[in-house]
Formats: structure tokens, C-alpha cells, sequence
């Protein structure tokens, strides 16, 4: 810099690290140290070639050339007598998208909770400008404002209702690029199992402290997994395997037994049966 050159400053894109784009808009200003402002030119490879002079203005668009990085800029002013001065400022060109992934409840098929955690990695180009943000939505239509980008997001909430949910993500990089969608299904199953009990000669009465039951129970959602069993709704047997079948004993004694049995899916959720009225007789 010239000691009796005009006074000047540059900015690029408003004082931005990163930028997306080649084109740039450069904030300028000059000030006169005795001889009056002539003229201004620019330079993007360091000074070795330089633009055309042309009238000094307080902002200009110039486009950077070649591949992504530090990109620098040159900015001189010239007076009417010829003296000249030189400022510069810096920006990341970055225009490649970061990449990611999602998973959910750390890849679990099923979930019988409207709130799930969210499994987040978001990767940039090495040199690039970095991982920043990310948004969600659950139709891939409504996105939730950007925030800070995180590996987990506790207690997302999917839509209410049984069914397949899927949560869609984006990333953004500190220079504002946007990345591809990235999806996750699960499903959410709220529901217990549907099914029945009967005796397993069909007769509500036995005539012994014990009775065979027939067993039947469908799960639309995780599937089937166990069932308990208990004649009073109160104290229940230790969930075992679902099966068809079941030898179960009955209190001591004479009279009508009540028998229930609860069926649980592979969520745990439950449905307890309506009770089986079984009379023993066995005088």
C-alpha cells in the first residue's frame, strides 16, 4: 500500500466466511487523502492481472473463477495524480452439498410412543465449509425452521395414530447448501392383540381343579409374543411364549372359576380377555 494512496475498504458478501455461489456482491469504500479519487479496479488472483479502471461506487458484483476454496480479493483505488492503493478481503467458495443419514430409536421397526429419538450424522466435503443445520419434517412438505445440527434429537413427535410413520431430514452446511433428503420409516403400534379363550372341549363345566383352554390371538402390528394368565384380574402368571394351548389350575374348591388371560405383542402392549366362566364339579 502506498502511503499517499486513497483510504479504502472492501467487504465481501456483507463480512460472510463461506459462500455458495461465484458471484459476490462487494461492499466498497473510498476516501480521498489529498489528490481527488480517480478510479478503482479489481484482481482475483492475487495481483496478477487486474480488471479494467473504472468509476469508484460504493458496491460492485464481481464472479470468482476455478474451483472451490479460499478466494481472494483485491481492491485498488487510484487518485488523479496517480497514486495508487491496494486492499483485499477473503471468502470460502463451497457450492458441494453435505450428505447424511437417519435412523430411528436406533433402528427399531416399531415404537408404541409418539415421541422417538432420532439418530443424526451429517458429513461435509473435506475443506468444505462444515455441517451447521438440520430440518425435519414428516411429510417431506412442512419442514420445522432449521437448528443447530446435533447427532440425536430426543423426543421428536411422529403423528398420532397407529401405522407406518416416516421422518424425512436435511443438512445444511455453513455456506447454506442444502442437502439431499434423507428418510426413516417406523411403525407405531399402540395397539394390544385381539383374541380368544374357550375351554378345550368347548363345555364350561370340568371336574377336576384344572382345565384345558384353547387359545387363538392375532397382532396386526409387531406381531404376537406372550401371554399371562391369572382367576382372580389381580395377580397375573409370568408372561410365557403365546401358544394355542394351556393346561391351567384352578382355586380349590367347587363353584363357577373365572379365568382371564392377557395377550401381549412384541411391544408389550396388552389386551386382557374378557373372563372364561368355568364351573367346577366334582361331586
Amino acid at each position: 500500500m502506498v502511503a499517499s494512496g486513497p483510504g479504502g475498504t472492501v467487504v465481501i458478501n456483507g463480512g460472510a466466511a463461506y459462500t455458495n455461489s461465484p458471484v459476490v456482491t462487494l461492499t466498497l469504500t473510498a476516501a480521498s487523502i489529498g489528490p481527488a479519487l480517480d478510479k478503482m479496479n479489481f484482481s482475483l488472483d492475487g495481483g496478477a492481472a487486474w480488471s479494467g479502471w473504472e468509476n469508484i461506487a460504493p458496491s460492485k458484483q464481481i464472479t470468482f473463477t476455478g474451483s472451490d476454496g479460499d478466494k481472494t480479493l483485491k481492491y485498488k483505488l487510484r487518485d488523479v495524480l496517480n497514486n495508487e492503493s491496494i486492499y483485499s478481503a477473503a471468502i470460502i467458495l463451497d457450492r458441494v452439498v453435505p450428505a447424511g443419514t437417519i435412523n430411528i430409536n436406533s433402528g427399531a421397526q416399531y415404537t408404541n410412543s409418539f415421541s422417538v429419538t432420532l439418530n443424526l450424522s451429517g458429513t461435509d466435503n473435506t475443506g468444505g465449509s462444515g455441517i451447521d443445520k438440520m430440518s425435519f419434517s414428516t411429510d417431506s412438505v412442512n419442514w420445522s425452521t432449521p437448528e443447530a445440527f446435533a447427532a440425536a434429537k430426543n423426543n421428536y413427535q411422529l403423528p398420532v395414530g397407529d401405522g407406518t410413520k416416516t421422518v424425512y431430514v436435511k443438512y445444511y452446511d455453513r455456506a447454506n447448501n442444502e442437502s439431499l433428503v434423507y428418510s426413516k420409516p417406523i411403525t407405531v403400534d399402540t395397539t394390544g392383540p385381539a383374541g380368544s379363550i374357550a375351554t378345550g372341549n368347548g363345555s364350561a363345566y370340568v371336574n377336576q381343579a384344572s382345565v384345558n383352554l384353547t387359545l387363538s390371538a392375532v397382532d396386526a402390528g409387531s406381531g404376537m409374543d406372550k401371554m399371562s394368565f391369572s382367576t382372580d384380574n389381580v395377580n397375573w402368571s409370568t408372561p410365557e411364549a403365546y401358544a394355542t394351548t394351556k393346561t391351567l389350575s384352578l382355586p380349590a374348591g367347587d363353584g363357577v372359576k373365572a379365568v382371564y388371560v392377557k395377550f401381549l405383542d412384541k411391544l408389550n402392549n396388552s389386551t386382557i380377555l374378557a373372563p372364561l366362566n368355568v364351573t367346577v364339579d366334582t361331586v
